[in-house]
């Protein structure tokens, strides 16, 4: 378990914020909003991006 919570690693990048926010019992709309943070915060503006970035830094 992470600092705050349970990791939402295993959620990345391949659940919808719906199913994430279903497994973790919070609304979708939190989902939305601590995503739109961490991609703010990495530079990005998917989810696609930051796998695209690291294949891309792997070549």
């Amino acid at each position: 378990m992470g600092p705050s919570g349970p990791p939402l690693a295993p959620a990345w990048p391949t659940a919808a914020p719906w199913e994430v926010a279903q497994r973790f019992a919070v609304r979708t709309r939190t989902v939305d909003h601590h995503l739109r943070n961490v991609f703010a915060a990495l530079g990005v503006h998917s989810r696609i991006e930051p796998p695209r970035r690291v294949d891309q830094e792997h070549r």
